[in-house]
């Protein structure tokens, strides 16, 4: 009975991960693209369920006071795990905003009566975090 070398079974074991390892290089990509866009897609997520369920239309045609309407978009976001300070969130813009800022919100987010400032942050590995701001109007 011949045994066999420790090369060749050594050989043996490695052919049956190939397939393993051909597919590491995939995963690590995907693992690092996950990393860097989870947070923004939460994000995206958080605006397309505001706009989709018509929980934007409730929101600004109730009653409440524009501070109790900013806390329920903030709420809505913070379910989803973003964070928007309630300075970000512009409800009633006829009202709130004033002087340079009047004139600068129509131009930066076009015209509406409403405005949220919604945070993307992108992780970007050995580089570090940047964050891409992206204006939601309600007309």
């Amino acid at each position: 009975m011949v045994m066999p070398s420790p090369a060749l079974e050594f050989l043996r074991r490695l052919s049956l991960k190939r397939p393993a390892l051909i597919l590491l290089p995939f995963i690590a990509w995907g693992l690092a693209i996950y990393q860097t866009t989870h947070e923004a897609f939460r994000s995206v997520t958080a605006t397309l369920d505001l706009r989709i369920t018509g929980k934007w239309d409730s929101i600004l045609s109730s009653s409440q006071h524009t501070l109790e309407q900013q806390r329920s978009i903030q709420q809505h976001y913070l379910s989803y795990g973003v964070y928007i300070p309630i300075d970000d969130i512009v409800v009633d813009a006829r009202q709130q905003l004033m002087g340079p800022m009047a004139s600068l919100m129509p131009k930066v987010c076009g015209s509406g009566r409403a405005f949220v400032w919604i945070p993307l942050p992108l992780h970007i590995p050995l580089v570090g975090e940047k964050v891409i701001e992206w204006c939601l109007v309600k007309a």
